[in-house]
């Protein structure tokens, strides 16, 4: 597969950052005015509203409830989704809505990290490369990035100080001319490449490719 230009990675950045942000607005609108969900009596093809719900005694809601939480009928949906109609079915409209929009940010979000994060990965190496004989203080710090990048992808808890060292007692096996890890140090932080994991770890390998 030929691999995207920085301008092409740039796009799929803001297609993939777009999509989420119409998607949760779609949610936000959803909210207002106000939150609905859909309920049905059997044998009837009209749908219960809010109002109506509410009209219910608070035991005939109360013993609904028990029913969404076991009744095999709602066996396809998450214990999230069964939550969220249980709160709606109680009258807890707005908090309904509140775990109903926390779920979907997570969901949507979930879905798309990685690739997101991935995308930025390479956008932040493709702009690297880029400089490549722009003001460079040193031959060694595309390769030094290189490195940071893949052992992150790997081992994203690795932590900046360890991996520093690791990639100057790598590059110094081989160069009399490597810069000092307070150096490599300055390129990783300011390289955008480092996963914020938690927590960080010291005890790996690099990766070389």
């Amino acid at each position: 597969m030929k691999k995207r230009t920085l301008e092409q990675l740039e796009d799929d950045l803001e297609y993939y950052e777009s999509f989420i942000k119409e998607y949760m607005s779609v949610i936000e609108g959803h909210g207002n005015p106000e939150f609905t969900m859909a309920f049905g009596k059997r044998g009837e093809r009209k749908l219960i509203s809010y109002e109506e719900m509410q009209s219910y005694s608070l035991d005939e809601r109360y013993e609904l409830s028990k029913k969404i939480h076991t009744d095999t009928f709602w066996c396809d949906e998450s214990e999230t989704t069964k939550a969220i109609r249980i709160l709606y079915v109680l009258g807890f409209r707005d908090l309904a809505f509140a775990v109903h929009k926390v779920s979907a940010e997570h969901a949507i979000n979930k879905d798309f990290s990685d690739k997101i994060n991935e995308i930025k990965r390479q956008v932040s190496l493709k702009k690297v490369n880029s400089k490549g004989g722009k003001n460079r203080t040193s031959r060694h710090k595309v390769t030094a990035l290189q490195i940071a990048s893949s052992t992150w992808k790997e081992v994203p808890g690795a932590s900046m100080e360890s991996l520093s060292r690791k990639i100057y007692e790598h590059l110094n096996k081989k160069h009399r001319d490597t810069p000092e890890p307070g150096t490599i140090k300055t390129w990783l932080r300011t390289s955008g490449l480092n996963p914020e994991q938690l927590p960080k770890i010291k005890d790996y390998e690099l990766v070389i490719k």
